[in-house]
């Protein structure tokens, strides 16, 4: 809850409400941190980036590699020049608090309904033409190529 009295806002939350101030034992954890973030969301790296341009004294901060950004966000975390707020997404349940609902599952295996097959169980097989004409003897059409061949002349069949 907010309520605004004059010039002053104050804002009214549950302890589970607040957020968590992140610190740093080293340097490497907050660089840890940042590249953790940098993997799992490629937009946070041009906002960090954005925030280095704008808050620091280096007018170049927007130019920055991805690695030379992580490095001089972590100095400044580390150093405690910026802090770092962590916020529970959809917030915590606390005592007495109902257990949060679950996830909703886009395509749930219980509301799908069967296949319908396009295709029959006994397709027709289409019918494959003769490739010879029932005229034709075999045993004839044999006995003439090896004739021919015997005679050492050509055979083509008219």
């Amino acid at each position: 809850m907010i309520i605004r009295a004059g010039s002053q806002t104050v804002e009214f939350q549950r302890s589970f409400e607040l957020p968590k101030l992140l610190t740093f034992a080293t340097r490497d954890d907050a660089v840890k941190l940042l590249k953790q973030i940098g993997f799992l969301d490629s937009q946070a790296m041009l906002e960090v980036r954005s925030w280095l341009r704008r808050f620091s004294d280096d007018p170049d901060g927007g130019r920055l590699t991805d690695y030379e950004a992580i490095e001089r966000m972590a100095g400044l975390l580390y150093s405690g020049k910026v802090v770092a707020v962590a916020r529970q997404q959809g917030g915590g349940s606390g005592p007495g608090d109902p257990k949060a609902p679950a996830p909703v599952i886009a395509f749930p295996l219980s509301e799908r309904s069967p296949r319908i097959s396009t295709a029959s169980s006994n397709p027709v097989q289409p019918e494959d033409p003769p490739t010879f004409t029932p005229k034709l003897d075999p045993a004839v059409q044999a006995a003439a190529l090896v004739a021919a061949a015997e005679a050492g002349k050509p055979f083509c069949p008219e």
